[in-house]
């Protein structure tokens, strides 16, 4: 199980390092039991081909889906007739469905009302897959936005998680505000139950934020940032006036350029109380001297009360992570230090 050079061709296979009494298990057999019949599918019809992607074995629908990509678009009239024709009341109903989507996927020809229908069934799984897709056929679809915006909402992450790398490829400044709302917890489920033949929406579940997804946002907060960035500055977004998820897209870019538009919303009083910590955290980070200094005339104009002193912490912080201090006097600070509770005036 264990050795030493984990790669494959890199060393040489003489190498005196290699272990060679271990290896990698390439089969596993069931004992007393025949070996499953691998079909003959080079010489298979296109319509046999397409009943082998209902196959369990991930082998025999792998080579199915090869062999339908070297045949040609011609398949695809084929392919919308089988899918048309699947028993939907079958578990893998959604699965053998999203083998179909692949086959146009890879003859790259759109098919938006496959791909839609199975954005919005009950398999989780399924879901993400085709809102992966989204991010291939963007370009060629009606408003690929739209769809993320559904998707960024869905109660699974792993589905949220597709969204939020799905956006990273479409160049519009909208793209990372939606991508945001991920940080949200879900409202309503995206897609709905098939009971008894009617379709009936599920309760939400509760959010599920793990490293995954806050990485996935992270990257795509750094790839769309020359998209973005310009926008937040002129104007063009501002996160639909979410601090928190402001908060959250700057930081996760690293750009002073834009902690002004924070500060605004702060002076404003645009940033709720939930949101502040998030918020002054961003300003501490990359906050530059003529930021601090707004900062700093924000706690004096607060008259030194809880929210000046957490503004005042946020300018202590500043200086203990890079040594910024605000561009102007503190003669204002200075002046209203004794009207201060005794923990303001030891910050």
């Amino acid at each position: 199980w264990y050795n030493p050079i984990i790669q494959h061709g890199e060393v040489d296979f003489r190498d005196p390092r290699r272990d060679h009494t271990h290896g990698r298990i390439w089969r596993v057999t069931y004992t007393g039991k025949p070996l499953v019949e691998r079909p003959r599918l080079v010489d298979a019809s296109t319509a046999d081909l397409l009943q082998q992607l209902e196959s369990p074995d991930g082998w025999t629908r792998r080579q199915a889906q090869r062999l339908l990509k070297e045949r040609g678009p011609d398949v695809l009239v084929a392919a919308k007739s089988w899918a048309r024709q699947l028993d939907n009341t079958h578990p893998e109903f959604h699965r053998r469905r999203l083998e179909a989507l692949w086959v146009y996927l890879a003859h790259d020809v759109v098919e938006p009302e496959l791909l839609e229908s199975l954005l919005v069934c009950r398999d989780a799984g399924v879901r993400a897959a085709a809102t992966r897709i989204i991010g291939d056929w963007h370009e060629r679809l009606t408003d690929p936005l739209a769809l993320l915006e559904q998707r960024v909402a869905d109660d699974h992450p792993r589905v949220r998680l597709e969204a939020i790398r799905a956006l990273a490829l479409i160049p519009d400044p909208r793209s990372i505000e939606i991508a945001a709302r991920a940080l949200d917890p879900a409202t309503e489920r995206t897609y709905q139950y098939e009971v008894e033949g009617e379709r009936k929406p599920a309760a939400p579940e509760p959010l599920v934020w793990d490293e995954w997804l806050d990485y996935a946002l992270f990257l795509t907060a750094r790839e769309l940032q020359p998209v973005w960035e310009p926008a937040l500055l002129s104007g063009q977004i501002n996160f639909d006036g979410n601090a928190r998820h402001m908060a959250y897209i700057l930081k996760s870019a690293g750009s002073p350029a834009t902690v002004p538009a924070l500060l605004r919303m702060l002076a404003v009083g645009q940033v709720d109380e939930a949101s502040q910590a998030d918020v002054l955290d961003v300003i501490a980070s990359f906050g530059r001297a003529e930021d601090l200094q707004h900062l700093l005339q924000l706690a004096i104009d607060s008259q030194l009360d809880g929210v000046g002193h957490r503004y005042l912490h946020a300018l202590v912080e500043a200086f203990h992570r890079h040594k910024g201090r605000p561009s102007g006097p503190f003669d204002g600070l200075i002046s209203r230090a004794d009207q201060a509770a005794p923990a303001v005036t030891a910050t």
